[in-house]
């Protein structure tokens, strides 16, 4: 499962559903019907095209209503792009005439040159002013090795997908079929078995599948329940069968890591910088 990028790819972006006229209100701030309708067309599509959920407009996603959870993204987002336009007013940065003068897609309109053209141009421009050589928060090894013994747990985990190859989510015999075949793997693993022969013979998740002694895993990604169970384990420990909206886990918590950490440094790098970006741009719409 994928966290949804607020600040909109072009990949994602479809025709803007301009609405006449109207305004909606988001937390303090006014904004153009328009404006909604594009933001949360695309959010709705980016769900839809991306495969990490199928949607059941009757159903839920993380246990909220599906309208009501991407209704909330949608609104994240469009709070993200004015705090993005304000923080970058405070480093002093702007688009050139340049950039200024790349156009949307045929057919994309106002909203689909903003939030698919400039913000994307000018978070960049933000990000590079901040996490860059000399910045505040310059991605440097101190501060991305500290980010992430913060928010990620070093561990091995077995992992079954709850999804089929169209992205819908199994029924509830199939679920309990699978439960089934985790708490059996589960004890082997509990018994001494070797959790990385386990992993190699009957995971389903490609990274572990590239760093079977061990990597970096936020857990946040699957949610707040996962988070803490995961959070929780000791060194060695090796978790119950925990379920995620996507698929199911086995997690073995492990110490070091720092190895790895040197390794795959340039992708903790952009994780810490989208992350940490993320957290201010939420601390500028709360402030």
């Amino acid at each position: 499962m994928k966290r949804l990028s607020l600040l909109i790819p072009v990949l994602f972006l479809l025709c803007a559903c301009q609405a006449e006229g109207g305004t909606k209100t988001l937390g303090s701030r006014e904004i153009a019907l328009s404006e909604w309708d594009y933001v949360f067309r695309v959010t709705t599509e980016q769900y839809e095209q991306s495969g990490a959920f199928a949607l059941d407009w009757d159903g839920e996603i993380e246990g909220v209503p599906t309208r009501t959870y991407l209704e909330r993204q949608a609104e994240r987002s469009i709070l993200r792009a004015y705090a993005l336009e304000q923080m970058a007013a405070e480093y002093d940065c702007a688009l050139t005439d340049e950039e200024l003068g790349i156009t949307a897609a045929e057919g994309e309109g106002e909203w689909g040159l903003r939030y698919g053209v400039r913000l994307p141009l000018l978070r960049d421009k933000v990000m590079d002013v901040i996490f860059g050589e000399g910045g505040p928060m310059e991605a440097d090894r101190e501060r991305v090795g500290a980010y992430c013994r913060e928010t990620m747990v070093y561990c091995q985990y077995l992992y079954l997908s709850l999804r089929d190859e169209e992205g819908v989510r199994l029924n509830a015999e199939e679920t309990r079929r699978l439960i089934l075949v985790m708490e059996a793997l589960q004890k082997q693993a509990e018994s001494g078995e070797d959790f990385a022969a386990l992993i190699d013979q009957n995971g389903q998740d490609y990274a572990m599948s590239e760093s079977p002694d061990g990597l970096w895993l936020d857990p946040a990604l699957y949610g707040d329940g996962f988070r803490e169970d995961v959070r929780a384990l000791t060194v060695g420990q090796i978790s119950p069968v925990l379920e995620t909206e996507d698929g199911l886990f086995i997690v073995r918590r492990l110490e070091g890591g720092e190895d790895w950490l040197e390794t795959h440094f340039e992708e903790l790098c952009t994780e810490y910088r989208f992350a940490e970006m993320d957290r201010l741009l939420d601390a500028e719409i709360t402030s």
